[in-house]
C-alpha cells in the first residue's frame, strides 16, 4: 500500500505535512510493483474526490485530461478500473488552459458556452468490472493506512 504524499497532501484532507510511505513491501516486490502501487494510490485518492463531488453532483461524468494520461494507456485503465466507471479522456491539448480560456471568453461576452463550444473529441476508456472488484480490496487497505496517517498528525 503506497501513500502518495511525497509533497504533502493537496486534496481532500489538505495536509502539507503528510508524507509518503510504502506498507507491506517485501523482497518479493520489484520496481514495477512499486510503480503500480504508486499509480493505484493516486487513483484511490481520485475515488475520494469523486465521491465528494458526486455527493453534490450525482450525475457528474468523469472526464480526465493531462499529459500523463495521454502518454500511458496503463494509467488510464487503472483510473477507470479503480473508479469503477468508464471515463472520457479529452483529446484537447492543455485541456485545463483550454477550459479557462473558454470561461474567460464566455464571462467577457465574447462567446456563448454551449455543449459544442466545450466539447472536444473524447475517447472512452471502459472499466473492467472484475478489476474494479479487486481494487475495492486495495481501496480498503489504502483507506486504513490513510486514516492511520491522519491520526499521526
Amino acid at each position: 500500500t503506497f501513500m502518495p504524499f511525497l509533497a504533502g497532501e493537496r486534496s481532500t484532507g489538505y495536509n502539507e505535512n503528510a508524507t509518503g510511505s510504502i506498507h507491506g513491501l517485501t523482497m518479493a516486490h520489484d520496481a514495477i510493483d512499486i510503480l503500480q502501487a504508486g499509480m493505484e494510490s493516486v487513483a484511490f485518492r481520485f475515488v475520494e474526490i469523486s465521491d465528494q463531488l458526486k455527493s453534490i453532483f450525482p450525475d457528474l461524468a468523469t472526464v480526465a485530461s493531462g499529459g500523463a494520461l495521454a502518454a500511458s494507456p496503463v494509467w488510464k485503465q487503472i483510473i477507470a478500473d479503480v473508479l469503477g466507471c468508464d471515463i472520457g479522456r479529452s483529446s484537447t491539448h492543455e485541456a485545463s488552459l483550454h477550459g479557462a480560456v473558454l470561461l474567460a471568453l464566455a464571462n467577457t461576452g465574447k462567446i456563448e458556452l454551449s455543449d459544442e463550444a466545450i466539447s472536444s473529441e473524447n475517447r472512452t476508456i471502459a472499466y473492467h468490472p472484475e478489476c474494479h472488484e479487486l481494487y475495492k480490496k486495495g481501496l480498503k487497505r489504502h483507506s486504513v493506512e490513510y486514516d492511520r496517517m491522519k491520526q499521526l498528525r
